[in-house]
């Protein structure tokens, strides 16, 4: 485990709950983000929370890696569709504003939303879990 991240899975729901622990470096960032896929692809779990009030600013190279490269090959691992609930700071979601290029909603491979309040992230995963269910 490392000491930037902890993840939390719970199976009730099912969700796999990602929380940065401070900020980190591209190197971390990476790291943290395969050791998310690799309990993820353990518990088969395709509905994920991200919060990232914590984890400091990241590069145009690393959202490209994430975009491109991370959640393209954690889709084809868990072969199906991602569902990210970001949990973001008011703050944070002002640069996003001013950035939109830097987040994408729907990437084919995966659906996110972003959300300043963690019971609004988690309601949508569960909505979006159950109408999954029903397709």
């Amino acid at each position: 485990m490392v000491d930037f991240l902890a993840l939390t899975h719970q199976p009730a729901t099912p969700v796999l709950v990602a929380r940065w622990l401070r900020a980190a470096t591209p190197e971390e960032l990476q790291q943290g983000y395969n050791e998310l896929l690799s309990v993820a692809t353990l518990h088969k779990v395709r509905y994920w929370l991200l919060d990232l009030r914590r984890r400091g600013p990241v590069s145009a190279e690393l959202v490209q890696w994430v975009q491109q490269t991370f959640f393209p090959h954690a889709a084809w691992e868990l072969q199906g569709s991602i569902y990210l609930s970001y949990f973001i700071s008011p703050d944070h979601l002002e640069q996003l504003q001013l950035q939109p290029d830097w987040f994408a909603e729907d990437q084919g491979h995966c659906l996110a939303r972003v959300f300043t309040d963690e019971r609004q992230a988690t309601e949508w995963l569960s909505q979006t879990r159950q109408q999954e269910q029903v397709a």
